[in-house]
């Protein structure tokens, strides 16, 4: 008898591993994160026997788990069911460099993570000289590459740019000759690990170039009469980075924004000033300044609101449509 419930346990465990698989998620090996990053694995088991449980560890033990999040969940695949367990820290750190495994019954899969310090530098754009900014992985790893982007665009792509970059060892310094002011801004480094393979893992480290404030179309003053009861519309298109603040003003006063005639709006490069049934009051010398950690501009508007205003028009109005009832009863008078 003893010898039928040994075999009958042995079948019945046959049964329950059949269809039993185990992946991690990422898979491959090593796995590279920078400092202050999110690292994520998953271990997934297809069909896991019962009684049996995914345990995750490090070569630290247990203890090194103790600082990330740890998630169990089950759903239904098909007609699998699959268990899933996944590891999450926020902000890794070069200590938690090391290998990671998982474990269900006798199967066990495991990975390396690599943690790297990255060394960035950021630049101020001076109009006219050379400007150098780094984005450096703290690594040898010969499987390694760097590409430099800005909005979106490779650099070696962008007109006006491309003539003028070069590049240090491996891509991780990069030097725009003779800076102009629309430089200033956010360049993307792409840190790229086994570039042009099955396990390619990109990395994107943002990289400052700052500016001062500026006008495209320049800082001259610009005068403007208009009408009474028409409307004052200035335009402000500020550049420079990081993003200037804009304020207005009218006659060293700032302007606040109401519900009735005055509107500020907020544009992606500026702002734009709107001020509707205007009266001879409105009349000044309107300023916008805008302004970010490196600097100041402004731009000066003179406003003149023409006296020739609505009850000036009425009068005119009124002495036109007079003449024409004198003209029509000449006429009449000249028929009789």
């Amino acid at each position: 008898m003893a010898w039928l419930l040994l075999a009958l346990a042995f079948v019945c465990g046959i049964y329950q591993a059949r269809g039993f698989e185990m992946e991690l998620v990422p898979s491959y090996s090593p796995m590279f994160a920078f400092v202050n990053t999110k690292f994520t694995l998953t271990c997934k088991v297809k069909d896991l026997p019962e009684k049996a449980t995914i345990e995750m560890e490090s070569n630290f033990g247990d203890p090194k788990l103790k600082n990330f999040y740890v998630e169990e969940k089950t759903d239904v695949v098909g007609k699998s069911q699959v268990t899933s367990k996944t590891i999450t820290k926020d902000s890794v750190e070069v200590s938690d460099s090391g290998s990671y495994w998982c474990q269900a019954n006798s199967e066990e899969k495991s990975v390396n993570l690599v943690v790297i310090r990255v060394l960035t530098q950021n630049s101020n754009v001076t109009v006219g000289e050379d400007v150098t900014i780094k984005c450096e992985p703290g690594t040898t790893f010969e499987q390694l590459r760097t590409l430099w982007y800005k909005d979106g665009k490779m650099l070696d792509d962008i007109p006006g740019v491309k003539d003028r970059v070069t590049y240090g060892e491996k891509n991780f310094t990069l030097t725009l000759g003779k800076t102009v002011e629309d430089d200033a801004g956010e360049y993307t480094a792409k840190v790229i690990f086994f570039p042009e393979s099955y396990q390619i893992q990109p990395f994107d480290v943002v990289v400052k170039m700052s500016g001062k404030p500026y006008f495209k179309n320049g800082d001259g003053n610009k005068e403007i009469t208009i009408s009474g009861n028409d409307s004052i519309d200035l335009s402000c298109n500020a550049f420079g980075y990081p993003k200037p603040d804009v304020t207005w003003l009218k006659d060293d006063e700032v302007i606040q924004p109401d519900s009735k005639r005055a509107t500020i709006e907020e544009k992606a490069n500026g702002s734009r000033l709107l001020i509707t049934k205007v009266t001879k009051n409105d009349t000044g010398a309107y300023v916008c300044n805008i302004e970010n950690p490196l600097g100041r501009k402004q731009r000066s508007f003179k406003v003149t609101v023409n006296a020739y205003d609505i009850t000036t028009n009425c009068a005119v109005y009124l002495c036109s449509g007079l003449s024409q009832v004198l003209l029509l009863a000449s006429v009449l008078c000249l028929t009789l």
